[in-house]
């Protein structure tokens, strides 16, 4: 299935997202932790984004290594509507709507008909195009950040993921 975006997504992704207010830098989430970032459009200025980053628990094994398992995901939102949210989970199962379990890390992108309950693998074309053809969480948040056109400026440190 390729992505068909209603008008209206499609407008809402591709539109130029600024980050509100004077602070352009931030911490990724501690495990456990989301960071949800303002965003708005200068084209139109009522129109309210978000973008969340949230990393996920972990057990209280201590991990003595760089590339540990992760769980992670990023979303962007147009006020409260999903437009894509990126699933960084080696571990994860999603069914679509069609019935077809993916599994591991996947991409949701508001399509017509479905919303975000219709997800493609992080390996698929839908999934390159959106999230590059890394794993690597800030590999990955660049080409989401890209093509979801937000703010050149943002600037995120990450952490280890611990």
């Amino acid at each position: 299935m390729s992505i068909n975006l209603t008008d209206e997504v499609r407008q809402w992704i591709e539109c130029e997202k600024i980050v509100e207010g004077e602070r352009i830098r931030f911490d990724a989430p501690k495990p456990a932790k989301r960071l949800d970032i303002p965003l708005f459009s200068e084209q139109v200025p009522s129109d309210k984004f978000v973008l969340s980053l949230y990393e996920g628990a972990r057990s209280s094994a201590l991990i003595l290594s760089l590339d540990a398992p992760r769980k992670f995901t990023m979303q962007a939102r147009h006020a409260s509507l999903p437009l894509v949210r990126i699933d960084i989970d080696e571990r994860a199962k999603h069914t679509n709507p069609d019935g077809k379990v993916l599994c591991g890390s996947h991409v949701h992108v508001a399509v017509e008909g479905y919303g975000c309950s219709f997800a493609f693998p992080l390996s698929s074309d839908e999934g390159i195009m959106i999230a590059g053809s890394s794993e690597d969480v800030p590999e990955v948040f660049e080409s989401f950040r890209r093509y979801c056109h937000i703010d050149d400026n943002l600037t995120i440190k990450w952490s280890l993921g611990i």
